[in-house]
């Protein structure tokens, strides 16, 4: 089945665990996750595996959508989106900081923090959907399966009137020539710690092909 055409569609509500699992294989030895949740230190494959158990806990609980990527009905790829009109709660102790902080730990929290602070300042406001997270499970890399992933978020902003495009964020360069491939360009970049992050945007072509 290495040939077979994924299926790309919502992840359900039952599917979180596995999400988990390729979100893991995925960044583990991400620049960004590992500035961010201190891989040189004991305690690093809890600490991320906290943020991504309740990232996707607040991310689907706010009704973003999770896009999954299936072959012979197995999750191998996800998607975060978040899109323009998105609500973030405003009460401090509903914010994803606070429910991080007993399973990733102060120093953890406060890096990944400042991390954010950092991006959102150099990237444009712009009414765009967000690409939060996206991976794809080590076995299926390789076969279009993450580029069939980002074309349901950028196909979900073309058919969005208020967007006017797609923003991301990588701290991997490696990353970068994908990113490209797919029409994202640079529009800001931050130094973070040892990291240096890469803010791309994709403008919708609003009825051209994508």
């Amino acid at each position: 089945m290495s040939g077979a055409t994924p299926e790309i569609r919502a992840l359900s509500a039952e599917e979180g665990d596995a999400a988990v699992e390729v979100l893991m294989d995925g960044f583990r030895a991400d620049p960004d996750m590992r500035w961010c949740f201190i891989s040189d230190e004991p305690g690093y494959e809890g600490r991320l595996r906290g943020y991504m158990e309740t990232g996707h806990a607040w991310h689907t609980g706010l009704g973003f959508p999770v896009w999954g990527a299936y072959v012979s009905s197995a999750l191998v790829g996800v998607s975060y989106e978040m899109r323009p009109d998105a609500v973030f709660p405003t009460d401090p102790e509903r914010s994803l900081f606070a429910k991080m902080r007993p399973v990733c730990g102060d120093a953890a929290v406060d890096r990944f923090a400042l991390y954010n602070e950092e991006v959102d300042a150099v990237t444009p406001e712009k009414p765009a959907h967000v690409v939060a997270l996206l991976a794809v499970h080590g076995a299926h890399r390789g076969k279009g399966i993450g580029g069939r992933l980002l074309g349901r978020v950028i196909g979900e902003a073309e058919t969005d009137r208020s967007a006017e495009g797609v923003i991301l964020a990588t701290g991997n360069t490696n990353n970068l020539p994908f990113y490209a491939h797919h029409g994202f360009e640079p529009v800001g970049r931050a130094t973070v710690g040892d990291i240096t992050e890469h803010v791309l945007f994709r403008p919708c072509s609003k009825g051209e092909p994508t």
